[in-house]
């Protein structure tokens, strides 16, 4: 007869519970308690696969939504082009350049949905290309004969504008390489320069910012780079049919380079993307501008080569360009004092002494009178070696910044300048007592600018953001 025993235990809800002899004290559910789990891992089993197959038919119907507005828009495309290879009449156009427009612009919606990016930048390129249209066959019906250069002007415009709203890079960079084409037409001579030269600075303005916006480098680099070559190419052609003196181009071209850094160093303090682009390219337009002016003041027979005139209209553009430099250098200012990089001392200073050498060719007398004061001393080469020691003291700061941030990038672009003044200025008709003394006050008066100009950024206790480390 087989043995059995019975435990009786705080879990036991039956008075005839019972257990066999291997597991006392161990008591088994009931088959009602085993029969409800079975029961929900059923129904649990059953939901996770209701939900499986419903996401698949989303990603299904998403796909296949997909798929049908890619079709549209080549469909779109190729209306639009047997409309206009065709010859039908404008209203034909006009609708396939509108329908282009719009298909591009829904296909790269349901991209960026389905997280198909390049697809999704690739149809906002069609849709530019479908608003160019309507907006040349409307200006063809009004009569309005749009030049390819404004059709040029027209897509740099509408491309960032469009890049703006949408924040598609791939807009900004047509809108900058629309720019660059403008620039090159026109500074190469196939296109005469007119008014609408002003647009040129408001298209790189706003690249640069759309591009800051999203927090594109490549899109501020090439836009930086964009206007500073059409800057360049405006500034040459001028010079090449006798419009501005180099000395005057150097000088503005230093301002503009100045006015650029010190911004970049203001974005820098309050985080805005793409900071040091600015700050390096900055740092190399002035510097290499202000070696080609000092040039001019270290022998007199450069600087009476210098005989090129600049008319009253070029001059009041160039001293509207440089009080707007000027501006931005002391607004600049007060942005990093209130980061308490900058001492309030250090503002004034920083703005006089950076507009020091476009005053030269502002008020082409007032160095002449001071220099005159002092005997045995010329203008030419004294100021050209006092710009030289600014250099020297200013490519010595850069490169300790850079050795300070652990920036190769600053010390290559801070060192090789001082090779390049170490051949301007030791050279045997400069190697003189007099010389030597004003290079070496001009030296240490720069260091000491600069310190006073520096002096919260060295004392601070509170760094900017950028120098906070975070060593967890």
């Amino acid at each position: 007869m087989k043995k059995t025993s019975r435990t009786v235990t705080a879990n036991d809800n039956s008075p005839n519970h019972e257990t066999d002899g291997l597991c006392k004290g161990v008591n088994y559910p009931n088959n009602d308690f085993v029969s409800s789990n079975k029961s929900t891992a059923n129904n649990s089993e059953n939901l996770i696969r209701n939900m499986v197959v419903e996401a698949s038919n989303k990603t299904s119907l998403k796909n296949r939504s997909l798929k049908i507005s890619v079709i549209l828009c080549i469909t779109a495309i190729s209306l639009g082009l047997v409309s206009i290879f065709g010859e039908m009449s404008t209203e034909i156009k006009a609708f396939s350049a509108l329908t282009v427009l719009w298909a591009g612009l829904w296909t790269s919606y349901v991209a960026a949905d389905h997280n198909q990016w390049r697809l999704s930048e690739i149809a906002i390129v069609i849709a530019l290309g479908g608003l160019m249209s309507v907006i040349m066959i409307g200006s063809n019906y009004l009569g309005l004969n749009l030049t390819l250069v404004d059709a040029i002007i027209l897509m740099g415009l509408l491309s960032v504008i469009m890049g703006y709203i949408v924040k598609s890079r791939i807009a900004i960079l047509t809108s900058i390489c629309a720019t660059l084409l403008w620039a090159m037409m026109s500074f190469m001579g196939l296109e005469p320069i007119n008014n609408s030269a002003i647009l040129f600075p408001l298209l790189i303005g706003l690249q640069v910012f759309t591009s800051s916006r999203i927090s594109s480098k490549l899109a501020i680099t090439l836009a930086v780079i964009t206007g500073y070559c059409g800057l360049v190419g405006f500034l040459v052609t001028t010079w090449i049919y006798n419009l501005i003196p180099l000395t005057f181009a150097s000088s503005l071209l230093f301002i503009i380079g100045i006015a650029h850094h010190r911004a970049g160093k203001a974005a820098e303090d309050i985080e805005i993307s793409g900071n040091k682009i600015h700050i390096y390219f900055g740092w190399v337009v002035a510097i290499t501008s202000a070696v080609i002016f000092q040039y001019f003041w270290l022998n007199e027979t450069v600087a009476a080569s210098n005989t090129t005139l600049i008319g009253q209209t070029g001059l009041n553009l160039w001293k509207i360009a440089v009080s707007l430099s000027i501006l931005i250098i002391f607004i600049s200012g007060i942005i990093r004092f209130k980061h308490t990089q900058i001492t309030l001392a250090g503002i004034f200073l920083l703005t006089f002494f950076s507009g020091l050498m476009p005053m030269m060719m502002w008020f082409p007398t007032w160095h002449e009178t001071l220099v005159a004061n002092i005997p045995g001393i010329n203008s030419i080469p004294a100021f050209g070696i006092v710009i030289g020691a600014a250099i020297v003291a200013a490519s010595i700061s850069f490169s300790l910044n850079g050795i300070r941030q652990e920036s190769v990038i600053m010390l290559f672009l801070g060192l090789p300048f001082l090779g390049v003044e170490g051949f301007l200025l030791i050279t045997p008709n400069l190697m003189s007592l007099d010389h030597s003394i004003i290079f070496f006050v001009a030296l240490l008066t720069t260091f000491a600018v600069g310190g006073v100009i520096a002096g919260n950024n060295l004392t601070s206790q509170t760094p900017a953001p950028r120098f906070v480390h975070n060593y967890s």
